[in-house]
C-alpha cells in the first residue's frame, strides 16, 4: 500500500453524520468506509466510531479481516514469470478478442 499525502480523508456523509451528531456507524457505513480505514486514511472520530462498531458487530470484522488479508496478499505477491509460449498463446488470444471486439 502506498502512503497518501495530506491529512486522513473520509468520504463526505460520514463526515456530515458525525458533524451533525451521529455517532454510530452501522454495517453499511463500515462497508463505505472500509478502504479508507484499512489505508489509515479516516480522521480520528470516524475510525474510532468504526472501530467501536468492530468490537460489536462479528459480520462487519470479519469483512474488515478478509479485505485486509485479501490487500496484504495482493500487496506481497511477486508477478510469475510465464513460459515464452504460453505468454506467446496468451498475447495472440488477447489480439484476437481486441480485434473481435473492434469489429
Amino acid at each position: 500500500m502506498q502512503a497518501v499525502a495530506g491529512p486522513p480523508q473520509t468520504s463526505p456523509e460520514a463526515e456530515s453524520l458525525l458533524s451533525a451528531g451521529w455517532h454510530k456507524l452501522n454495517c453499511q457505513g463500515v462497508i463505505r468506509e472500509i478502504s479508507d480505514y484499512i489505508d489509515g486514511e479516516l480522521v480520528l472520530s470516524v475510525r474510532q466510531e468504526l472501530e467501536r462498531h468492530l468490537e460489536h458487530c462479528e459480520e462487519c470484522k470479519m469483512v474488515v479481516d478478509q479485505t485486509r488479508l485479501t490487500v496484504d496478499v495482493f500487496c506481497d505477491s511477486k508477478p510469475i514469470d510465464l513460459p515464452g509460449d504460453v505468454k506467446s498463446r496468451l498475447h495472440d488470444a488477447l489480439r484476437r478478442k481486441l480485434h473481435e471486439k473492434s469489429s
